[in-house]
């Protein structure tokens, strides 16, 4: 289900001693990437897979939709994900070294940011997976599932100092059908789409200040 790379990176903690002195630093550069692009999973797409003479693989018809992305104007989660996160950490630190970077960044890969930023610390957030895919236990429900990253990297030597992931839970109730998301230019296939970066930017902050996601 992986949109922007191959497979979930591993978490890294954050040191509560590097945290402390985040408000100290000269500045904290939040890069952007990209743009990711919904993807969608029916039902149908995943029986018509299946009959592959090949097998072996369970099935996913899971593809790109740029045309549900556009004609919904669909905006890539990652960057309401990244303002919910930092309207909720920026005032609990004192934070006022935040830098945008103005331009956008092909590779995520570490070396490839220090080319662009070769000192001090990165801030970035990405899309991982954005899909729109039917409810396997209810036959007519679809529903937004999102997976977000977020890292804390310092350039000089390119060390990882938080790394962490979110997901967006599965649902526990039926939801709208494929027709209903759509409906009106995607309206709730929009606010579906934010609900779940609010919720992940939630579950962020939460590993960022040295909890588990979901605790207390």
């Amino acid at each position: 289900m992986t949109a922007a790379t191959g497979c979930a990176p591993s978490p890294v903690r954050l040191e509560p001693a590097v945290r402390a002195r985040l408000k100290d630093e000269p500045a904290i550069h939040q890069v952007q990437y990209p743009p990711a692009v919904i993807r969608v999973r029916t039902r149908l797409g995943d029986a018509v897979r299946s009959l592959n003479p090949y097998g072996g693989v369970a099935p996913d018809s899971s593809h790109p939709s740029p045309g549900l992305t556009r004609e919904s104007a669909l905006v890539d989660p990652a960057g309401r994900l990244g303002e919910q996160f930092l309207a909720a950490v920026t005032p609990r630190l004192g934070l006022d070294n935040l830098r945008a970077v103005p331009h956008v960044l092909d590779n995520d890969e570490p070396e490839a940011i220090r080319a662009v930023i070769p000192a001090g610390l990165v801030l970035d957030f990405r899309t991982m997976a954005w899909l729109v895919r039917y409810d396997p236990n209810r036959f007519s429900s679809y529903f937004v599932a999102y997976v977000g990253r977020a890292r804390l990297i310092r350039m000089d030597g390119g060390q990882v100092l938080w790394q962490a992931m979110c997901r967006a839970p599965y649902p526990k109730e039926a939801g709208p059908t494929l027709d209903e998301l759509k409906a009106y230019g995607g309206t709730l296939l929009r606010w579906k789409s934010e609900e779940q970066a609010d919720r992940c930017a939630a579950e962020l902050v939460e590993q960022f200040f040295g909890q588990e996601p979901g605790g207390g």
